[in-house]
């Protein structure tokens, strides 16, 4: 799902597109982000390939080589015929997996007997005040952690019976076979593992490449399993509370859990104050995941969806890289920087410090002519502190830098109200109306014919707390 920002920022008669003013802010949320646990360091589980086995208690769901997904138009049918070997009414029963096991209806215990492995003897018998029944496994007690469940078992947002039949409750259910504890790394979609290998949670929740859980209030990251989760009650107070991922406005805020990198990926607001990121590490085990700076959004040569291992898509057609929350150049690495973007949503215009695309030199510029000996452009960079409220910057400042141009760009004097300029952030809005690419200037010898160096309000006053504006200078046409 890609969050879209297309509002221009605009100051007087003129506006510069900054950062990802009138651009693309993009999460790349195929998995929701529920959480991780763990505080001890990740275990070496096996990861497996699951074979369908046309059984009781067999295993059953996502099957890339059959096309059966949950984008397919006959998901979870296509799951449940993987069943049939128990009869035409037999039921793939999926929790909150894309992986689940085959099921039939009941009446007692004796219908719902497997000697498959050690899951399926734990299939019994669950019937509703009507008498109806599923074959399920485990004791189906209701249960606000691992902790009220019996040994062996997980508390699974699972299926079990109620009065109109299979339904979703938080309820102990047989401990998932090979599956890693709560705060591991997993991974349950095989489009995204090498080989077809999944990693699956003992309990059914993985979620953002980690291993979530239910929890009670209190429970802190050494339940969790993870110095990234804590346990938080989601605003639907009827929901479950979860091991959800920390928040953060950096990476160093953020533990490197198992040595991987630390990522704070953004959040979408759900109401006015600072975008707030949360922290994540990225599945060295999945496929696709790129690093910061990578391209992103669109396909690879072998057909894979680019995805960032931050779990954040930043940029404006045709380029989009891979960022994350920052709080200094240190935490993007040598070809970003941590730079100050504008952005707009239902609640109003604010700002977010995040990575962005720097790649090149950064020598500093007053003027396009000294990167332009190097193949080069002279690209804005805002710098300062975003206040409590993301309405204002605290001791801000405008940089120049020289940098690679942006791939795919749109060049000086190009209209850019749908592209990127060749210069990330140089992009103009006049007083028609139309936005064009320019470039930096130190005064009229440094731009092209029939413009002039003009002072191009980059912070509005109201919108820096010492009360002053901050400007660069630009090439704007004379008319």
């Amino acid at each position: 799902m890609i969050y879209r920002s297309q509002t221009i920022c605009t100051f007087g008669a003129l506006a510069l597109c900054w950062g990802l003013c009138a651009c693309t802010l993009g999460f790349d949320t195929s998995e929701v982000t529920f959480g991780d646990p763990q505080l001890t360091e990740p275990t070496s589980e096996p990861d497996v390939v699951l074979d369908f086995v046309e059984g009781l208690a067999g295993s059953c769901g996502i099957d890339t080589g059959q096309f059966c997904i949950p984008e397919s138009n006959d998901w979870p049918s296509c799951a449940d015929a993987q069943c049939a070997a128990l009869g035409p009414d037999a039921r793939c029963v999926l929790g909150s997996s894309l992986f689940g096991f085959c099921s039939v209806e009941c009446t007692s215990d004796t219908q719902c007997r497997a000697n498959t492995d050690g899951f399926a003897e734990t299939m019994r018998c669950v019937t509703n005040s009507r008498g109806e029944g599923f074959c399920l496994p485990g004791s189906q007690q209701t249960c606000a952690s691992d902790e009220s469940c019996p040994e062996g078992e997980s508390c699974k947002v699972g299926m079990t019976m109620g009065e109109g039949g299979l339904e979703r409750r938080i309820v102990c259910q047989t401990s998932t076979l090979r599956g890693v504890e709560r705060g591991q790394h997993c991974n349950d979609d095989p489009r995204r593992a090498d080989g077809g290998l999944v990693t699956l949670c003992a309990n059914d929740l993985c979620q953002d490449d980690i291993c979530s859980s239910v929890c009670e209030e209190g429970s802190d990251a050494s339940y969790c399993g993870n110095p990234n989760l804590n346990c938080q009650q989601p605003e639907d107070p009827s929901a479950a509370q979860t091991c959800t991922h920390t928040a953060c406005l950096s990476p160093s805020e953020c533990s490197g859990f198992g040595q991987e990198r630390a990522f704070c990926r953004s959040q979408r607001r759900e109401g006015p104050g600072q975008v707030l990121g949360s922290c994540r590490t990225d599945n060295p085990a999945s496929e696709g995941s790129r690093p910061l700076g990578e391209s992103c959004v669109g396909l690879d040569d072998d057909g894979d969806a680019r995805r960032c291992a931050s779990r954040m898509c930043v940029g404006r057609a045709p380029f989009f890289y891979c960022s994350s929350m920052c709080e200094r150049d240190d935490d993007c690495g040598q070809d970003m920087v941590c730079s100050i973007s504008r952005f707009s949503d239902d609640f109003g215009t604010h700002f977010l410090k995040s990575c962005a695309y720097a790649r090149g030199s950064q020598d500093r510029c007053d003027d396009g002519l000294r990167c332009r000996e190097s193949g080069e452009v002279c690209a804005p960079v805002l710098r300062g502190d975003v206040s409590d409220d993301g309405r204002q910057l605290v001791d801000a400042s405008a940089q120049a830098i020289c940098m690679r141009p942006i791939p795919g760009g749109v060049a000086v004097g190009r209209a850019c109200e749908e592209s990127a300029c060749l210069a990330p952030g140089a992009c103009v809005a006049m007083e028609s109306d139309v936005s064009i690419c320019t470039t930096v200037c130190n005064n009229f010898l440094d731009c092209p014919d029939l413009n002039e160096c003009r002072q191009v309000a980059i912070l509005g006053a109201d919108e820096h707390q010492n009360g002053r504006g901050v400007t660069l200078r630009f090439c704007i046409p004379l008319f």
